[in-house]
């Protein structure tokens, strides 16, 4: 078996999204604190990464206070609850 383990580059590595709703989408991104991933013949077998919470940005919001609002929606308990929770793991098995 070849398995092989790879670390991702909190520096080189972003999370976009894109939240969907009835009247448009929203877009933007999300800063990777840290991850890896394990392949075994080519294929992926676990995977876990960390995302901030507190460090969305919305970018296709274009007006500072709209934004500012937006992002603050998003870090609320409505969301994220970014106080409570700063980072969120993500696993694949």
């Amino acid at each position: 078996m070849d398995t092989q383990n790879f670390k991702v580059s909190s520096e080189k590595s972003l999370v976009e999204w894109i939240g969907k709703k009835v009247t448009g989408a929203h877009s933007g991104t999300i800063e990777v604190k840290e991850g890896n991933f394990t392949f075994e013949n080519d294929k992926l077998l676990a995977g876990k990464f960390v995302i901030s919470t507190k460090s969305i940005t919305i970018l296709d919001v274009e007006d500072a206070e709209a934004n500012a609002q937006f992002a603050s929606h998003l870090a609320s308990d409505d969301f994220f609850n970014s106080d409570q929770y700063p980072d969120q793991t993500c696993r694949t098995r």
